[in-house]
């Protein structure tokens, strides 16, 4: 045996033999990185493609959604073109829910943020965007909450500054419902930020406070934050901080109208959620 390993020494066989491993380990270790660096570069154009698609996909939907808008508006008085307004607004709806679903999915955050400008800045085209507006907001929170609330943020601010905006009072009615939707669309996120959405719908209402519409929809979202709450299972576990300011609140409400301006439902409403506002710690 050591006869027969000493000639395969003398001849190189086995030199070459060791070799030839070498090499085919050395020929597999760089297919295996040029197959890594194919990946590598396969996957980040397979983002970029995507990213692409979605900025594609974004702007046909603004496009669009705008577009009937505008018509909407020109149109609006016409009678005979109510039937055609009916399913342009179902189309409307649609879109404004595909446009939340395509920022839901999105992975780019900067995109989400641009975009859900340009879907509240929709606000000023008249009340009947609201629903649509935060429709597309409680999507897109189901997945980027931070983005949505930074987005609500900076636009409550511009809206808080424009005292003298004819439209102040339609943008924010816009903002509170945005808030109630986005709480009752989050699930079991929306527990820390109770305090935070609720803080800000204070806010928003301590802005024209002589506003009866602004009022209404204030009774209307603090029972969608509520309900929320409620649908968590946690509510009795739940520190509601701002429990004393919204009760305040609600107070308020009630005390400054006349009790011949407060309708009945408006009475029920202040009513259930005082009610409500129990079962929060």
């Amino acid at each position: 045996m050591k006869g027969w390993l000493k000639g395969q020494w003398r001849n190189g066989s086995i030199f070459k033999r060791t070799t030839l491993d070498k090499r085919n380990r050395r020929r597999k270790k760089k297919a295996g990185l040029e197959e890594d660096l194919n990946t590598a570069a396969f996957s980040e154009n397979d983002a970029v493609k995507s990213g692409t698609w979605e900025r594609k996909q974004v702007k046909a939907v603004k496009r669009r959604l705008i577009g009937i808008i505008e018509e909407t508006q020109r149109r609006g008085g016409q009678e005979e073109l109510a039937e055609e307004n009916n399913s342009q607004d179902l189309e409307k709806a649609s879109l404004y829910e595909y446009y939340g679903s395509i920022l839901r999915a999105s992975n780019d955050s900067q995109l989400v943020q641009e975009h859900l400008h340009t879907i509240l800045s929709l606000a000023y085209k008249g009340p009947l965007e609201v629903k649509g507006i935060a429709s597309a907001l409680g999507l897109a929170a189901t997945r980027h909450l931070q983005d949505v609330l930074k987005v609500l943020e900076n636009f409550n601010e511009k809206a808080l500054e424009n005292n003298d905006d004819d439209n102040q009072g339609l943008l924010l009615g816009t903002l509170l419902f945005c808030y109630g939707h986005v709480a009752m669309t989050i699930g079991d996120q929306v527990l820390p930020v109770t305090d935070a959405i609720a803080s800000k719908m204070i806010t928003i209402l301590g802005a024209s406070p002589l506003d009866k519409n602004l009022k209404r929809t204030f009774l209307v979202v603090v029972l969608m934050l509520l309900e929320a709450i409620v649908v968590t299972g946690k509510a009795q576990s739940l520190e509601l901080l701002m429990k004393g300011p919204l009760v305040e609140c609600l107070i308020f409400v009630l005390e400054e109208e006349p009790s011949c301006t407060l309708d009945d439902r408006m009475c029920q409403d202040s009513m259930l959620i005082m009610a409500e506002l129990r079962y929060c710690a």
